[in-house]
């Protein structure tokens, strides 16, 4: 696929999506078997997000038997997406990202079981995200989001009292 822009964090991408466009609005294919035959991905769950602005949600993965990846779209507002390399054997372990999805860009985000991820909400949006294992709360992991409030510059951004008590990574 020629259409992939790698991002900071190692597997973790932007695919542009084909869009077309006339005068009734716009059409976008936003998962296909080219691009889930690329991530060895299988859909195990099609989760959806609706949240007002200035909350942050997560930084959470899934570390069940089943590697559990993810491909985000934002069909309403804008987003910033965080990421936390937490897998030991990665070339970006303990590496940071934040990457921007609003819902006039044609991308799909693709994130590699391992990396634990979240989201802050600069306007109420949605999302909707695909994801590889179906959620198992025994197997999830939870990282303090406060790098990100920090390094966003973020003011009083809406969490949950379970990611301000998770720990961060060390």
């Amino acid at each position: 696929m020629d259409n992939i822009k790698k991002l900071k964090i190692e597997d973790s991408c932007l695919v542009g999506l084909n869009t077309f466009e006339d005068n009734r609005g716009i059409y976008r294919k936003l998962v296909s078997r080219e691009i889930l035959d690329y991530f060895n991905f299988e859909i195990n769950e099609i989760n959806y997000i609706n949240s007002n602005k200035n909350s942050l949600r997560g930084l959470h993965l899934q570390n069940s038997t089943i590697p559990c990846s993810k491909i985000f779209y934002c069909i309403e507002g804008k987003v910033t997406n965080l990421q936390l390399d937490t897998r030991e054997t990665s070339k970006t372990y303990k590496n940071y990202l934040s990457t921007d999805l609003d819902s006039s860009s044609p991308f799909i985000l693709y994130v590699p079981s391992g990396v634990a991820t979240g989201f802050y909400f600069n306007e109420k949006s949605k999302i909707v995200y695909w994801q590889a294992d179906y959620y198992q709360p025994e197997f999830e992991e939870c990282y303090n989001p406060s790098y990100f409030v920090e390094s966003l510059g973020l003011i009083d951004p809406i969490i949950s009292e379970k990611d301000l008590n998770a720990d961060e990574l060390k």
